[in-house]
């Protein structure tokens, strides 16, 4: 039989949810962190067309909560996707991603890229296709990844070149970046997840 009248000692607990990368996303540019919605939702660009996940802008919340007044480019690495982002004024102004990592592992590239294949593509972006099948030919693995990534320099060359570059993750980006005299900072997307999320709280009054 239950005690009806041990519900009275029970501690009841009322807990806030935030929701991480709710519809509708926020159009750019637009602030970091904005919780009109009651949550994080994440980012779309109209052009050129692109999405942000509300994870992927909880990291850029955390990066730019120990940077604040940052005016830069963040890139962004996944499992898949790497996005360049534009920030200012505490505000992603504009956004630039890639599918680089996906293709690296179709193509079976390898994780540490060939720093000469980077060159020569991010040189002659033109000749990526020939670039790659020459390395595929020749089972040249490291070639393969460096001619993905020089392809993706060459794209977002008016992102990185003469600006401050943060590097949340790597893939490889920061030797790409090293190799082309870019002086970047190298920051743990982990931590800035976790960062992201207290100043996500603390907006919400957690």
């Amino acid at each position: 039989m239950v005690n009806a009248g041990r519900d009275s000692n029970i501690r009841r607990e009322t807990y806030k949810c935030a929701p991480i990368g709710g519809d509708p996303p926020d159009p750019l540019p637009s602030p970091v962190l904005n919780v009109a919605q009651g949550g994080l939702p994440g980012f779309k660009q109209e052009n050129p067309p692109d999405f942000i996940g509300g994870w992927t802008r909880l990291r850029v919340a955390g990066f730019t909560r120990e940077n604040p007044d940052w005016d830069g480019v963040i890139c962004i690495s996944g499992e898949n996707l790497t996005h360049w982002l534009h920030i200012s004024a505490d505000e992603v102004v504009s956004s630039m991603s890639f599918l680089t990592l996906r293709l690296r592992i179709l193509l079976e590239g390898s994780d540490n890229p060939n720093l000469d294949a980077i060159s020569e593509t991010l040189s002659r972006p033109e000749r990526l296709a020939s670039h790659l099948r020459i390395a595929q030919t020749n089972q040249n693995y490291r070639a393969i990844t460096g001619h993905l990534m020089g392809a993706e320099l060459a794209a977002a060359r008016a992102y990185w070149l003469g600006r401050q570059v943060a590097v949340l993750g790597d893939g490889g980006y920061s030797a790409a970046l090293a190799a082309q005299g870019v002086p970047f900072m190298s920051h743990d997307p982990e931590l800035c997840e976790a960062r992201g999320l207290a100043a996500l709280a603390e907006l919400l009054g957690y």
